[in-house]
């Protein structure tokens, strides 16, 4: 996304070269455990299939509904 918005705007707007931000990347995926993978996986197949809801608060009252909800 970053190269392409680089390019449609003419302006730089990653923090470092794409090289380096994916070896960056790499580094944060390689030292998150893998039971915190496999659950963001599981979490992600429910929300697909409609298993789990994510909500989604468009006005202050929802938000503040699922802040007194969840804290």
């Amino acid at each position: 996304m970053g190269i392409n918005a680089e390019k449609l705007t003419g302006k730089k707007v990653l923090p470092a070269s794409p090289d380096k931000i994916k070896t960056r990347m790499n580094a944060i995926r390689d030292s998150v455990s893998s039971w915190v993978l496999e659950g963001v996986k599981e979490l992600e197949s429910k929300i697909r299939n409609g298993e789990a809801i994510v909500a989604l608060p468009i006005s202050r009252d929802d938000i503040d509904r699922i802040r007194a909800t969840y804290g």
